[in-house]
């Protein structure tokens, strides 16, 4: 992942951190722990989703604090900084770098969340096990469901908006 001040982030049993194009990484923490998935923001906040739980960093991942969003699975940074986590009680929202979140559920239906994108413009991709691609372009307030039927297991948006999904079958 890609992150303010020059940073690319990879994970693993860990996280890494290089500012040298991959010659050189850096172990951030937390040690041991399997990542599941990291996000980054357009400012030194960075993500990720670990079986220790969900994890913030203010300062580029030089620490990290546990934030309060339990059994997630997905997460995403708006370009306004706002965190969108998902597990498999739901989807949350963050507006306070991952201190506290509230649940933006309307329209979903519950399964688990398999992937998340956002666009440049702010509207939130979700893909929900089971049940296809849902959309919001409100902040979460509210979800529609698209025309993909299809469980996406990776989403990816381009900076012009296209949305990619991948799928299995």
């Amino acid at each position: 992942a890609a992150g303010a001040n020059g940073y690319v982030y990879a994970a693993s049993d860990g996280i890494f951190r290089t500012s040298d194009l991959g010659a050189n990484w850096t172990a951030l923490g937390p040690p041991n722990a399997l990542v599941f998935a990291l996000a980054t923001s357009t400012t030194s906040a960075v993500y990720a989703i670990a079986d220790v739980g969900t994890l913030r960093s203010t300062d580029d991942g030089t620490t990290w604090q546990s934030s309060p969003l339990s059994s997630a699975g997905v997460i995403a940074v708006a370009p306004n900084g706002t965190v969108y986590g998902g597990s498999s009680t739901g989807m949350f929202r963050s507006t306070n770098a991952g201190v506290s979140w509230d649940s933006i559920n309307t329209g979903l239906p519950k399964a688990s969340r398999r992937a998340i994108a956002i666009t440049g413009s702010g509207v939130i991709y979700v893909s929900v096990a089971g049940n296809g691609l849902y959309r919001s372009s409100n902040s979460g307030a509210s979800w529609t469901k698209t025309n993909l039927d299809q469980e996406a297991y990776s989403l990816f948006c381009t900076q012009g908006g296209t949305i990619y999904a991948g799928t299995y079958g």
